[in-house]
């Protein structure tokens, strides 16, 4: 595991600003909301078929809706055979804020992160929220406009996010700034360990373990076993580059890290599913752990995959903002 295991592990993000024409009312994690239409909207703008079932579709290979949503893993897969579809190029995270209603004044905004091939597909997504905007959000479809989009990783000279798309001109007037995963081990090699890291989990985080999703426990060595997972198919699938880890040998080092503090608890929440036509429950534990590391070269390298986690999150849902944490304070 090494800085050249990620020279195709590539990531923008970016932060759209969207204004609610009418009064409009969210749920507390407004990812439910935002969830319900995205995946409809975006079939709707990509599909050239217009087939409502994908599986007999002539031109599936080359759909962009089937890349995204429903990227296949062949038989001859190195990774992730158990399952029908690789992970999302892609995550949607929501302001954590408890605001529920918004007036037509107010701008409510929300980050996309691309990864890998997905970066060259941004002006569909932006695209597939405009059109989202027009169906409208929440119980009542409240109609937005999609006012412009700013890329997170590019800051002008007044330290403001460079505008990559307006609504005045309908055009995106620039490509977002593009970081790589090596990117994330650069001061690792130059400074001291830290003794202790801390994370707070943000979002409901979905992780299981020996079949049952963790609610207030979580393991150094089940969090680095979720990310390797995560981070090695994001890189196969949607980066063409295939990681050379030893799974085994990284988790049984972790399995060493000590729990010094925990204060995790489980977060309800559930979402409507249209294509199901059924409420969902997808709650997730959320708070803040802290472990004590122990001074290592391999320890340096799993803090450049907890920082990678940052932005492409962790378990299941991550696409949609679960599974949200942030490397709280490192001492």
């Amino acid at each position: 595991m090494a800085k050249k295991d990620f020279i195709n592990f590539r990531i923008c993000k970016v932060r759209l600003i969207i204004n609610p024409l009418a009064e409009l009312i969210l749920p507390e994690y407004k990812g439910s909301t935002l969830r319900g239409g995205f995946g409809y909207v975006f079939k709707r703008v990509s599909c050239q078929t217009k087939k409502y079932d994908c599986s007999n579709c002539s031109i599936r290979s080359e759909c962009l809706y089937c890349y995204v949503f429903e990227t296949p893993v062949s038989e001859d897969s190195l990774l992730q055979q158990k399952n029908n579809f690789a992970p999302h190029p892609f995550v949607i995270e929501l302001p954590l804020d408890s605001r529920k209603v918004f007036k037509p004044t107010d701008n409510i905004y929300f980050d996309l992160i691309l990864i890998g091939e997905a970066i060259k597909y941004l002006p569909y997504f932006i695209l597939a929220f405009i059109e989202l905007g027009k169906v409208g959000l929440g119980r009542n479809k409240i109609k937005y406009s999609l006012e412009k989009v700013e890329d997170v990783f590019s800051l002008d000279e007044f330290n403001a996010m460079t505008i990559i798309y307006e609504r005045s001109t309908e055009k995106m007037i620039k490509q977002p700034k593009i970081i790589c995963g090596e990117d994330f081990f650069y001061d690792l090699n130059h400074n001291n360990l830290p003794k202790i890291i801390s994370i707070n989990f943000l979002s409901p985080t979905r992780i299981k373990y020996e079949g049952k999703f963790l609610s207030d426990h979580l393991t150094f060595h089940i969090l680095v076993k979720n990310l390797l997972r995560r981070i090695s198919a994001l890189s196969y699938f949607h980066c063409h580059q295939v990681m050379n880890l030893d799974f085994t040998d990284i988790i049984n080092f972790a399995r060493n890290f000590k729990t010094i503090y925990s204060d995790l608890h489980w977060y309800d929440w559930e979402r409507f599913s249209t294509r199901q036509k059924t409420k969902m429950k997808l709650g997730g534990f959320k708070g803040i752990v802290s472990y004590e590391l122990i001074d290592s070269d391999i320890t340096r390298q799993l803090l450049a995959y907890i920082r990678i986690g940052e932005l492409i999150h962790v378990g299941k849902g991550a696409s949609f903002g679960l599974g949200q944490y942030k490397l709280l304070e490192v001492s």
